[in-house]
């Protein structure tokens, strides 16, 4: 259709004292600036030496869990972003393997606190224009951004065999952890797959989807394949306000409750079908 497929990536992270057992490095909360941990220096490390990879870093911060840590990826293209992100991870295990810290990506490594996620903010552009934004929408969005919302909406249960493959990514998909359980979007509860950031005069280059779901452990040239079909494969008037279950095991999100969709064909191809 013409269009560049533009990612911004939160990744989400844990540093701890070693990879034997689940023990936290820092006990710190969100966004907490007055730490002196080592993970926080181990951290703004990561985004030094990913400044000097060519690698932007957007924003770096701690996460609300203890030991949890966010380093937000600059916009660009999904095949850079997909680069960028496996090149982030690896730079993230050997800067902390290096003073004897382990780094992990799994979505739930420790109960009761929150998991980690890979929320993913989408746009479509044409050129220089943003085409998810409308100025004479009352939210801003327009019409191909809804269909995009459509569409994601629709697959969700497949796409989810992409960007939630393991089956500690079921244990971050519960409710009460910031993690997204309704297969539903809003623009504030982050309980919903799928968010719409509020828009801010003057940005509208920033007007995007966030899609909530894929955790850290997932393969990002796989997940950004199955994201952006989905989304131009929409139906609105069969997806746009209706809420559905989001699967709560690996089992329930591999296997859909209808037929197999054009977007699970393809999939097929790859090892990547309903489970028999």
């Amino acid at each position: 259709m013409g269009f560049t497929y533009n990612v911004g990536a939160e990744l989400e992270f844990f540093y701890l004292k070693n990879a034997s057992a689940p023990e936290l490095l820092d006990h710190d909360g969100y966004f907490d600036q007055l730490s002196s941990y080592p993970a926080s220096d181990l951290r703004r490390e990561t985004v030094l030496n990913l400044a000097e990879m060519g690698i932007p870093v957007k924003y770096s911060h701690h996460e609300g869990a203890p030991s949890q840590h966010e380093i937000d990826l600059e916009y660009t293209d999904a095949l850079t972003m997909a680069d960028n992100l496996m090149t982030a991870k690896l730079v993230i295990k050997e800067l902390a393997q290096l003073q004897n810290v382990y780094a992990t990506f799994m979505p739930k490594p420790v109960s009761r606190i929150n998991g980690s996620g890979l929320h993913l903010h989408q746009s479509l552009f044409a050129g220089e224009a943003n085409r998810f934004y409308d100025a004479d929408d009352e939210q801003y969005l327009s019409t191909l951004g809804k269909q995009f919302i459509a569409g994601l909406i629709a697959h969700a249960p497949e796409i989810t065999l992409v960007t939630n493959q393991w089956v500690n990514s079921y244990k971050r998909l519960i409710p009460g952890y910031e993690a997204p359980v309704y297969v539903s979007w809003t623009h504030v509860n982050r309980s919903d797959l799928i968010r719409v950031p509020s828009y801010e005069r003057g940005e509208e280059a920033s007007i995007r989807i966030e899609y909530r779901s894929p955790d850290p452990a997932c393969n990002p040239y796989l997940a950004f394949s199955a994201t952006r079909p989905a989304g131009s494969l929409s139906l609105i008037s069969h997806c746009l306000g209706r809420g559905m279950a989001w699967p709560t095991s690996l089992f329930s999100a591999a296997w859909p409750s209808r037929s197999p969709s054009s977007l699970l064909s393809p999939l097929a191809q790859h090892g990547l079908a309903p489970l028999h």
